[in-house]
């Protein structure tokens, strides 16, 4: 049977939400619904759940509902009749009296209640209007004995199963916007804290490291680019300063070359001094 067959999914006119049909994949052999019966085609067995039910929740009672399915007809009865039990003793139910008996109980509590109130210190009195009731337990939130994982469809047959998680108090109204289903939801069921097998993915493990390693590569690179900045800064400050010294030196050889060219001069100067003094002595 094909999954267009098998799907159920509907609208609950009651609840005015969708009614999903859901298949439960046992991740393990830990999860009971491992061994529940499945048809053609299909990973694991059908269920259906509310949008608005949180997932945790709508797995406990596909549970519940196949283990009654398992059930011998005497264990169903045995079982019909201990539930009946637990619920006529919490609702307090009793056999019913005649009314003189309930008109005699009725006088004799007035009357037992009476002498308590008159038999109550003042002390007492006053604890009791001081003392503020404690105050209504709240519904504790029981962690889900599971983790659930969406299948993603059209991935690589070759390649591991990819899945993404799904939060076991929000129902499927608020977690599959945006994802791809082939005609309803099939839900991996793990137990919770166990590590996923090798035979599969989950989404975002994988690409958050990729964004932790591109921001790496990111800062190696600012990195070399900052260290080849300043290398060639470094370098344009050496060049400036060979350049300054080669102009020192220029200034320092043009000096010496006039000093010398003037030196020369004044030999020059006073050799032809001396000969000329010599060509004036000889004729006397």
């Amino acid at each position: 049977m094909g999954r267009r067959k098998a799907n159920g999914t509907g609208w609950s006119k009651k609840k005015s939400c969708l009614v999903w049909q859901v298949e439960w994949v046992a991740g393990s052999s830990d999860i009971s619904t491992a061994a529940a019966p499945t048809i053609p085609g299909m990973l694991g067995p059908l269920g259906k759940i509310l949008a608005t039910t949180p997932l945790g929740e709508g797995y406990a009672a596909f549970v519940e509902e196949e283990r009654r399915k398992a059930m011998t007809p005497e264990e169903r009865a045995g079982e019909k009749k201990r539930r009946a039990g637990e619920v006529a003793e919490r609702e307090g139910k009793r056999v019913k009296t005649s009314p003189g008996a309930d008109g005699t109980s009725t006088t004799v509590e007035g009357q037992a209640q009476t002498d308590t109130d008159s038999a109550a210190t003042p002390q007492d009195q006053q604890t009791s209007t001081t003392t503020s009731p404690a105050p209504a337990p709240t519904p504790q939130q029981t962690k889900s004995d599971y983790a659930f994982y969406l299948h993603r469809p059209l991935t690589r047959s070759s390649g591991p199963t990819v899945l993404i998680p799904l939060r076991a108090e929000e129902g499927l109204d608020t977690q599959l916007g945006g994802k791809v289903v082939l005609e309803f939801p099939r839900v991996y069921v793990f137990p919770a804290g166990a590590s996923i097998p090798d035979n599969f993915e989950v989404e975002g493990g994988e690409n958050e490291e990729g964004g932790k390693g591109g921001e790496e590569d990111e800062s190696e690179e600012e990195e070399v680019v900052s260290d080849t900045s300043s290398s060639g800064s470094s370098s344009e400050e050496e060049s400036s300063e060979e350049e300054s010294e080669s102009e020192d030196e220029d200034e320092d050889a043009g000096v010496e070359g006039g000093v010398a060219e003037e030196v020369t001069g004044a030999v020059e100067t006073d050799a032809k001094a001396e000969v000329a003094g010599e060509d004036v002595a000889m004729p006397s």
